[in-house]
């Protein structure tokens, strides 16, 4: 009974930490980025029951928006109760990032019947910077994060498992979250998936080997994903998009990003790599065992992102695998300490000691809603960054600069308008297009509209959308306004 309450106590307090790491000020930054997509999408189907994203300029549908309808439905539910803010956007999101920490904790104690790793990693979670984002974000990654670890961990017990009614349900348990999974987002799934087939792959290789009966399910697992596999690939060619093909591709230019940033929230991002490295060979030595099962999955997935996928690259889409690479990188520093541990002198209170200090200066950095970040001990808290801190702009503040300084007679253009923080509707607004689609001779054919003059206004992590003649042209020909440089925002004015 002791046991039980101190097991319980701890994994409480754990995610208490992850949930004052992520609740706090969700409103406090602007949305950014794709945020907008989703939380204009569920004002849409809240204000007008239709799924598109609603324009609040001229405060009617815009364009149609259908994506992760699973998730935006809990937006919808949340902006409904608590307005439309960003908090109230970001709501979702937070509870789902606050519930992968107790899940990953609970699976590990299940599996690999090891406290010490499941309550590490669920620490090393609670802290992670990368999952407090996507835990601060309007969009659907921490629900697929939970859904994902669901997956992975229930096909690992379905196939693993002697009991037949166990087997029952797990299979049923991962049928459900598959489905889930793959309407949240389809492509990570699938990448999820495949990497499953391939450690299920190795295990009949292994099976037709040694003959071990630990790996008979995993082999009949094996011959029936082959038959779906083949039925989904005819289907595909024969015109229904069911496996989308042209998603893996043979990079000439590696995203190496997916690899150097995986690490970003330790003291020491090259220690930890090596840990994680460290962890992945203890781990695949364990073959059958759920470290080997998780090191072959993160290996897979981060070879197909970094060498093999269409997209660009975005830390997110790897988010998938998040919780197996920080368990194997907690396996691989506990390994590592371990054996330090034994190499110290007497006495224990000294070895403990020298152990702990050595795991706060090469372990992950700590931080604490509401305390202040110093150079050495601790950082800031994601929840106490500002947008320009975190790297977005800040558009809440230039759009208002804008729309106080604006004369009758002119006109704004806009790089990608967010009319959610556009505080004017009767100021006329030209867009300037995506994708170089714009031409000069186009933007000066729209800067004449303005009879008395215009402003330009751009997020500057998207002045790729800019022709270059365009931005030259605007050095050249409008006054740049500096008192708005650090937002984010790029700014110009001209006067007629």
């Amino acid at each position: 009974m002791k046991s039980l309450v101190v097991k319980i106590s701890l994994i409480v307090a754990i995610t208490l930490l992850a949930a004052w790491l992520r609740l706090p000020h969700l409103g406090a930054v602007n949305l950014y980025n794709d945020e907008y997509y989703q939380f204009e999408t569920a004002v849409g189907q809240l204000k007008l029951g239709e799924w598109v994203r609603y324009d609040y300029y001229t405060e009617a549908a815009g364009k149609p928006y259908d994506r992760a309808k699973l998730f935006i439905y809990q937006v919808v539910g949340s902006l409904a109760v608590f307005g439309e803010t960003e908090s109230a956007a970001r709501l979702p999101a937070a509870v789902w990032g606050i519930v992968l920490v107790p899940l990953v904790i609970l699976g590990l104690l299940h599996t690999l019947k090891h406290p010490a790793l499941a309550y590490l990693t669920g620490v090393v979670l609670a802290f992670d910077d990368f999952s407090i984002g996507l835990s601060r974000y309007v969009r659907m990654y921490s629900m697929l994060m939970v859904l994902s670890v669901a997956l992975v961990w229930c096909v690992y017990q379905c196939l693993e498992t002697h009991q037949r009614w166990k087997r029952l349900g797990y299979g049923l348990a991962s049928s459900l979250l598959l489905v889930l999974s793959f309407i949240i987002f389809k492509e990570l799934t699938l990448a999820l998936v495949a990497a499953i087939g391939v450690y299920t792959t190795i295990r009949v290789v292994t099976f037709a080997i040694t003959r071990q009966p630990a790996d008979r399910a995993w082999t009949w697992f094996w011959i029936a994903g082959g038959i779906i596999a083949v039925v989904a690939v005819a289907l595909t060619v024969a015109g229904m998009n069911v496996i989308p093909l042209d998603a893996v591709i043979v990079r000439t230019q590696p995203h190496w990003s997916y690899l150097l940033d995986l690490f970003v929230n330790w003291r020491l991002p090259i220690f930890a790599a090596g840990f994680c490295i460290i962890g992945s060979v203890l781990a695949l030595k364990q073959l059958r065992g759920f470290l080997g099962y998780s090191a072959v999955l993160s290996l897979t997935v981060l070879s197909y992102f970094t060498f093999f996928s269409h997209r660009w690259d975005a830390q997110r889409y790897i988010s998938i695998v998040t919780p197996l690479i920080t368990l194997l990188t907690v396996v691989g520093m506990y390994a590592t300490l371990r054996f330090l541990f034994a190499l110290l002198p007497q006495p224990n209170w000294l070895r403990f000691s020298l152990v702990l200090l050595l795991a706060g200066f090469i372990g992950p950095w700590v931080s604490l809603t509401g305390v202040p970040g110093t150079d050495w001990l601790n950082r800031t808290a994601y929840a106490d960054q500002s947008a320009t801190e975190l790297g977005y702009a800040d558009m809440r503040t230039a759009y208002a600069y804008v729309a106080n300084h604006v004369q009758p007679g002119e006109v704004v253009l806009m790089q990608g308008p967010r009319y959610y923080y556009w505080p004017d509707r009767t100021v006329p607004i030209m867009t300037l297009g995506g994708y170089k689609s714009l031409t000069l001779d186009e933007f000066k054919a729209l800067a004449a509209r303005g009879t008395g003059g215009s402003w330009v206004v751009y997020n500057t992590t998207h002045q790729r959308h800019l022709r270059d003649s365009i931005k030259l042209y605007l050095d050249k020909h409008y006054d740049y306004v500096g008192t708005l440089a650090d937002t984010g925002v790029v700014v110009y004015h001209f006067t007629k």
